[in-house]
């Protein structure tokens, strides 16, 4: 019962940050035509269209990221593949595996975005020169200036996909940091027996994907306001949900031995 009450106090608290910053219905910044200008936390929930897509705040060029993010969709992948055909969909029962596959899921919706961005850019830079091009030979050439060139574009919200890529990401990296460190920290000294030796899918799972994730961190332009970690939250609960549920429909081995419900230590776990 304890440890009940934690968990519903943790979905209660991430539902009214949730609910208070994220603006839905009428007040919602995904439907915002430009920026906040007001600092705090009125437009901390706001992420622009080439905050998603960009590459160290335009100090790189974006088709970087792509690559990258293409890289990493291409290269984990196929391991997800196989370790779902190695070990069933059972191995949904471990909340590495959970991660992983958001992960990939992650890098393949940034891979769409990427390129939907720089496609959409491209676009608009072509409009520009040629409407530079139609103003020469007018007055404007002369010294007047054409409020159409000199009219900066807006800064236009990421829209549906890139609010949800952002929010993926919050998701994602930290459940690999957490993954990968309750590994390499609890398991392999406490739990794992001595002989274990990795092997491919385990420096993958717990490693390679961290360092993906934290080059994604460095490189891209995307915004991390802090309440939308409670998405993180709500992604860990869904999990420990999911493990109480599968426990009570008759499986009493329990994944992660820390998690067990019927230790006295558990609501401190």
């Amino acid at each position: 019962m304890l440890c009940i009450v934690e968990v519903a106090l943790v979905v209660c608290g991430s539902i009214a940050l949730i609910w208070k910053y994220e603006r839905f219905g009428t007040r919602c910044a995904w439907n915002a035509a430009r920026r906040e200008v007001t600092v705090g936390v009125g437009s901390v929930d706001f992420v622009a269209d080439g905050d998603v897509w960009a590459a160290c705040a335009g100090a790189l060029h974006p088709g970087w990221l792509l690559a990258f993010r293409a890289l990493g969709f291409v290269y984990f992948l196929p391991i997800l593949v196989y370790d779902l055909c190695f070990h069933g969909v059972f191995s949904y029962r471990f909340y590495t595996q959970w991660t992983f596959t958001l992960t990939v899921v992650y890098f393949a919706l940034a891979s769409l975005v990427s390129g939907k961005g720089m496609f959409c850019n491209r676009g608009r830079e072509t409009d520009t020169a040629q409407s530079v091009s139609l103003l020469k030979g007018s007055p404007e050439e002369a010294g007047v200036s054409s409020p159409r060139a000199s009219t900066a574009p807006e800064e236009t919200n990421a829209g549906c996909l890139g609010y949800l890529l952002q929010i993926l990401f919050q998701i994602s990296a930290p459940a690999v940091l957490l993954t990968d460190a309750m590994f390499w920290l609890v398991l392999v000294p406490l739990v794992i027996p001595s002989g274990f030796r990795n092997n491919f899918l385990n420096i993958n799972v717990h490693g390679i994907n961290a360092l993906f994730i934290l080059t994604e961190f460095m490189v891209n332009t995307m915004p991390f306001p802090w309440f939308r970690c409670a998405y993180f939250t709500l992604w860990s609960v869904a999990y420990t949900l999911f493990l109480w549920i599968m426990h009570a429909t008759g499986v009493s081995w329990w994944p992660y031995p820390f998690l067990d419900i019927t230790t006295a230590s558990a609501p401190i776990w």
